[in-house]
């Protein structure tokens, strides 16, 4: 059987998670344009799994039309229920190059501990190339500075001398 637009959204309608599996790596073998369109039914799909490969796929998919793209994977990384999905859509957006997903990427970066997040969140902003890290960079070492100095003043609130200053701590 051939691999048509028509069969792959069958697939992608059916009630068995193997079969939208399965339409969704063909959607490789069909027009890119026509599996943009298609992609959309899976990237909502209850199953995680299913999300997550759709979500993958968009990091080639999403060239057909970054502007729709864009607002697709924002959703996913901010709203996904799943960590591997959140972490896929990072991934798409730093392989689309879409910068402008900067500041979803900071805040959940900054709000969420998971490690393989945060590792996608900042090997997105590396294929965004050097600048990207160098503000995220400077972005950090702000917050580091700010939570010191919260944490110091807590630290001294109490005893009634002066807090030390940041730069002459022992």
């Amino acid at each position: 059987m051939s691999i048509t637009p028509e069969s792959v959204q069958i697939l992608l309608n059916s009630g068995d998670a193997g079969e939208r599996m399965r339409a969704i790596n063909q959607l490789r073998q069909i027009d890119k344009e026509i599996a943009f369109e298609l992609i959309a039914t899976a990237i909502k799909d209850e199953n995680a799994r299913i999300r997550y490969a759709a979500v993958s796929q968009m990091a080639t998919l999403g060239e057909v039309d970054p502007n729709k793209a864009l607002p697709i994977l924002r959703d996913r990384l901010l709203n996904d229920t799943e960590t591997d999905v959140q972490a896929a859509a990072a991934d798409s957006l730093g392989a689309l190059k879409l910068v402008a997903a900067f500041e979803d990427l900071q805040q959940l970066y900054f709000s969420n501990s998971n490690w393989l997040l945060r590792f996608s969140i900042v090997a997105a902003l590396g294929k965004w190339g050097i600048a990207a890290v160098l503000i995220f960079w400077r972005m950090l070492s702000v917050v580091v500075k700010v939570l010191y100095k919260q944490w110091r003043s807590a630290l001294w609130a109490n005893c009634g001398t002066p807090a030390p200053s940041l730069y002459c701590c022992p």
